[in-house]
Formats: structure tokens, sequence, C-alpha cells
């Protein structure tokens, strides 16, 4: 869900941050897939100990 969310969202906030007169903000890209199989390899060792 997060995948699908995120690009538009980061494009908004930079939107708004941009029409209040901030200096514009690059939010860097996430793979959250990446993040999430991460943390299961993580909890799979743990379990393991």
């Amino acid at each position: 869900m997060s995948q699908i969310i995120y690009p538009y969202l980061r494009g908004n906030v930079a939107d708004v941050i941009q029409r209040a007169g901030f200096p514009p903000v690059h939010m860097a890209e996430i793979n959250f897939q990446a993040m999430y199989d991460q943390q299961q390899r993580m909890a799979a060792e743990q379990k393991l100990q």
C-alpha cells in the first residue's frame, strides 16, 4: 500500500512546501519492499537463535 501512496504523498508535500514559499524539498525514494524483506529476514534469524 505504501508503495502506491508514497510517490503521490512525496509530490504533494514538495508542492505544499514550495507554495508556502520555502526552499524546495527533495524527499528520497524508499523501497518499501526491500525494507519489508530485510525485516522478515532479521526476524527469521532471531527465531533461529
